[in-house]
């Protein structure tokens, strides 16, 4: 999705094409909140240790905004390995301020300046994947763009399943159309609770591997938290994937008219907050009342989030005979 391009429709879709009553801090905010409503219902998928740039990166620049990871100062990362390669160290990492509302972001200064552009969206990796278990230690940040992990992956790195084949047996089937359906995770779907809170319980493991007994647990926080009882008595790798944040640029174009309707929403609603704590006043004769332009945006929010409602929070997303 681009960026430019998506703020020039979404001002065009609040009627406000010179920008006089949506202001660029505004219209970002409300972009940022239609992609992590998007996020919830379709998010990315992501390797743990790995991530997207978040916004772009000019050539010569000493930090960058990314997503994922989760990234450390001391990592190396590779960024853009597609289109412009190229390795960087970290040297301190900055939470973001939240101002423009990408609060899954983080900011990373890197030891020396990049030496070509790279555009946001673009993927970057740590040298080494994966989350490494250190003996006797029973807590490890996860990303901040965290939702849950993916399942099957999960079980996978901690040898929850009995054998590995290239079909699964009709009870492996309804364990993980169940698991994915109820499981849902904290902050992807309203209504449930954190999913995937005890791996243990999987009836398809064999029993007698060490992991059997171990119980993982995803931690809402921030950063999120993945503990692990008891804790490790050997070190070992956990390369898993999970469901993560999009930031603007990952977000399909096939999905912007569904962005742009959200994002009105949340225009319109913090603009009509604000309006209804104003007081009546005079502008060229005529009183302004405040709390009956509220109440009209209101109205006209409330008709764009049941657009969004259809074309996203309604939509079919699996098929099932």
């Amino acid at each position: 999705m681009d960026i430019a391009r998506f703020d020039l429709e979404l001002k065009s879709a609040l009627g406000d094409v010179d920008g006089a009553l949506y202001d660029a801090t505004a219209r970002t905010a409300a972009m940022w909140r239609a992609v992590r409503e998007y996020s919830r219902y379709h998010p990315v998928q992501r390797q743990y240790g790995t991530g997207a740039v978040a916004l772009e990166a000019a050539p010569g620049s000493n930090t960058i905004s990314l997503v994922g990871g989760p990234v450390r100062p001391g990592d190396v990362i590779q960024l853009d390995p597609f289109f412009s390669p190229e390795t960087v160290t970290v040297q301190s990492i900055a939470l973001p301020a939240g101002t423009d509302g990408s609060a899954s972001t983080v900011t990373a200064t890197l030891t020396a300046p990049t030496a070509v552009k790279h555009l946001a969206g673009v993927s970057f990796a740590r040298s080494t994947t994966g989350l490494a278990i250190a003996i006797g230690t029973g807590a490890y940040a996860l990303p901040l763009d965290f939702q849950q992990p993916n399942q099957e992956s999960f079980d996978l790195a901690v040898g929850d399943r009995a054998q590995v084949s290239r079909t699964n047996a009709y009870y492996d089937a309804v364990y993980g159309v169940t698991m994915a359906q109820s499981g849902v995770g904290f902050g992807y779907r309203q209504g449930f609770g954190t999913g995937y809170l005890n791996y243990g319980r999987n009836p398809n493991g064999g029993g007698q591997s060490s992991s059997s007994q171990t119980i993982y647990r995803f931690v809402p926080g921030v950063p999120p938290v993945l503990t692990v009882t008891p804790t490790p008595a050997a070190a070992r790798t956990l390369d898993f994937y999970y469901l993560g944040q999009h930031v603007p640029a990952t977000v399909p174009d096939s999905e912007i008219d569904a962005l742009l309707v959200f994002a009105s929403y949340a225009a319109m609603t913090a603009r009509a907050a604000s309006s209804s704590a104003m007081l009546p006043f005079k502008q060229a004769g005529v009183e302004e009342e405040w709390d009956k332009v509220a109440k009209a945006l209101n109205e006209t929010a409330a008709m764009a989030l049941q657009d969004w409602e259809r074309r996203i929070a309604g939509r079919p997303y699996a098929t099932s005979g």
